[in-house]
């Protein structure tokens, strides 16, 4: 049997808007969607690595799909790279070329001050709070790749043409390497919660029509 997960955005949770709505579709339809606290208890300390080396515990090697927004795309990327059991991936906003886009994300002077003293203050959507992230989650991240992936599973991705935060671009370019993989470009920003309806009938339809 196929197990679903869903991997939520950095200093998010398992609470977010498009994490419950998916769950509430996923049950309608007979399903269930297994939701992942990527915080793992303390964002403080959260690492890729960290997160990857959980959820690969949690799947272990079951036949699964992976939906993954922003952050938690890319992560389901880098967990595709690596296990054989994922059979699909639904990406929303995936943070390709996150180091890169670091800088403007989070700004220079952020970056610097935060070499400096070794915490940033995060507003975690998730927590409804401020939070100081240690730097060991950048020196993490540098040793992860965030683009040119090698597998080439059939995947669904979703973007909005208003993100400010990871450009529609990073998406395009990539479904340029993966012949398999699909790009739906929504009018909407980078949280893409006014297209929810809109990226369930394609998700859905992308997972349990036979025809697909």
């Amino acid at each position: 049997m196929i197990q679903y997960f869903y991997l939520h955005g950095f200093a998010s949770g398992v609470n977010s808007k498009k994490a419950q709505y998916f769950k509430t579709k996923f049950a309608e339809s007979g399903y269930e969607l297994q939701l992942l606290d990527l915080n793992l208890g303390d964002f403080s300390t959260f690492q890729v690595s960290r997160v990857i080396e959980a959820v690969e515990n949690i799947i272990a090697n079951q036949p699964c799909v992976l939906i993954g927004s922003s952050l938690g795309g890319l992560i389901s990327l880098i967990l595709a790279e690596n296990l054989s059991c994922i059979q699909k991936l639904i990406l929303f906003a995936p943070a390709l070329e996150i180091k890169r886009l670091l800088p403007q994300i989070i700004g220079e002077e952020n970056l610097v001050l935060w070499e400096q003293t070794q915490k940033l203050a995060i507003n975690h959507i998730g927590y409804n709070q401020t939070i100081e992230l240690h730097h060991e989650f950048i020196q993490d991240l540098k040793i992860h790749p965030d683009r040119e992936f090698i597998q080439k599973l059939p995947t669904l991705i979703f973007h909005g043409e208003y993100d400010m935060t990871i450009p529609l671009k990073v998406s395009q370019d990539y479904v340029l390497q993966n012949t398999l993989a699909r790009l739906h470009v929504l009018p909407s920003d980078h949280s893409l919660e006014d297209s929810l309806e809109c990226m369930w009938d394609n998700s859905s339809k992308f997972l349990f029509d036979s025809k697909d």
